[in-house]
């Protein structure tokens, strides 16, 4: 909580402004200046309300985490883990390496032992994230600062510090905020009402992405073994008062919205041996334009325990444009050239332009473990009458794409309905009224600003 100070003034003056009027005289070369002395009018502030009542808020008489386990007990690589409750917030693993003494978990390896997330509200998925890994380390990188560091380190990311996520025997444990994996999670901010949740994550096919070979070691393999996940949700209890207008609004029948901003994450296993590639991307609803797009590349590092997957590399880039249609982001051309330094054009981008005080990365830091492109088509025309936009991104390079991945995050709207008395949900609404209303997001500022 911030601290308040209140001090009595024992002077004040009201100051006072020149207002500068100019008269012409009969003469057409000289002009008159008239200074108007004249009070300005201090508008009432708080500080004067001292007869103001004191009043206390106890809407909320309780909030009580409850722990939530999967139906089933088997986190094999391929298996779906479902978990189902009434009401939500983070989540928690406990597991252990094997061969511990030769590999370690690399950055944000947690992510990468699931390759997808849903989530069904009454029964209809309504967000989901694909490509799971790369997603949340996009995403990460960007939305990050020093202040929130340890939360993410607590969450598995370790870049920064050189940390180690497991003892000398390879046990640990973490904490993630489902905010990191979905978008619902990061923009949802009120309670839901009478609705029931699934979560269900689906387990990656290998877990050689998810971890490090020692700097001393040789393994060529490794495993991760899972033995407990918990899904910790608040629970949230309200006074007589609270409860009785809840119950009225579910006895309307009134349609509730929940608008967010969803992750859709596109894979190009491999971009071939030009030095251009265009890619289709989506044809996207009107809905659901892009507002931020995120390009990482990689290069030689799927499913190789030798390489950190948690890094993306340059790939002698030089410029990367989107199409939304025929209209091109950005305007100009990037012009990178990492041989010669020539890339802070993209820093510019991601810090500067979006106004983050204090980004997690450094230019240093940036150039060595996410030399990636944020392209902002927040600013769109939507007076046109297209129901569709087609999504197009084109990738230029100095040298051969040879063996490199192209990784694309979408970030965009999405408006999710929901009737808490029937318990029905409907995905992809517009806003009440018929128009769609802008989404102002966190995720927006923070993952991009962020």
């Amino acid at each position: 909580m911030g601290l308040k100070f209140n001090t009595s003034p024992l002077h004040q003056t009201t100051p006072t402004s020149c207002k500068t009027k100019v008269t012409p005289t009969t003469s057409n070369k000289v002009k008159k200046l008239t200074i108007e002395n004249k009070k300005i009018k201090m508008p009432e502030s708080d500080i004067l309300d001292i007869s103001s009542q004191y009043e206390t808020d106890s809407k909320i008489t309780k909030i009580e985490f409850h722990s939530y386990t999967p139906h089933t007990t088997s986190f094999k690589n391929n298996y779906e883990i479902l978990k189902s409750v009434y009401q939500f917030n983070k989540r928690m693993f406990i597991r252990k390496i094997t061969e511990a003494g030769k590999v370690l978990l690399s950055n944000n390896g947690f992510s990468y032992l699931f390759d997808q997330i849903r989530l069904e509200i009454n029964g209809i998925e309504v967000d989901s994230t694909r490509v799971l890994d790369i997603t949340s380390s996009l995403k990460g990188y960007l939305s990050g600062t020093p202040v929130d560091y340890y939360c993410y380190e607590n969450a598995g990311w370790t870049f920064k510090n050189n940390t180690k996520s497991t003892n000398n025997a390879g046990e640990f444990s973490a904490c993630i905020p489902l905010k990191y994996w979905l978008g619902l999670f990061e923009d949802l901010k009120k309670i839901l009402v009478n609705s029931r949740l699934e979560l269900i994550l689906t387990r990656s096919h290998s877990d050689l992405n998810a971890l490090n070979v020692k700097s001393e070691g040789s393994a060529t393999t490794g495993a991760v073994t899972l033995n407990k996940i918990v899904w910790k949700v608040p629970h949230i209890t309200v006074d007589d008062e609270e409860r009785l207008k809840l119950l009225k609004l579910v006895e309307k029948e009134k349609s509730l919205f929940i608008p967010f901003r969803s992750f859709e994450t596109f894979e190009y296993p491999e971009l071939g041996t030009t030095t251009k590639a265009v890619w289709n991307l989506k044809t996207a609803s009107k809905l659901e334009k892009p507002r931020f797009i995120i390009v990482g590349l990689q290069k030689d590092r799927k499913n190789q325990i030798s390489k950190d997957c948690s890094v993306f590399d340059k790939c002698d880039l030089t410029n990367v444009k989107v199409f939304l249609n025929s209209i091109a982001y950005p305007y100009d051309n990037l012009n990178l050239d990492f041989n010669k330094n020539n890339f802070s054009i993209l820093y510019d981008i991601i810090v500067l332009r979006k106004k983050i005080r204090n980004p997690l990365l450094s230019p240093s830091t940036f150039l060595e473990n996410a030399p990636i492109v944020v392209i902002d088509t927040s600013k769109q025309d939507n007076s046109g009458t297209a129901s569709s936009v087609d999504v197009q991104l084109e990738i230029e390079a100095s040298k051969p794409l040879t063996g490199v991945s192209a990784y694309c995050l979408l970030i965009h709207d999405r408006i999710v309905e929901y009737v808490p008395f029937t318990r029905e949900s409907v995905p992809n609404k517009s806003a009440p009224g018929g128009a769609r209303k802008p989404v102002e997001t966190r995720a927006c500022q923070r993952a991009l600003s962020q």
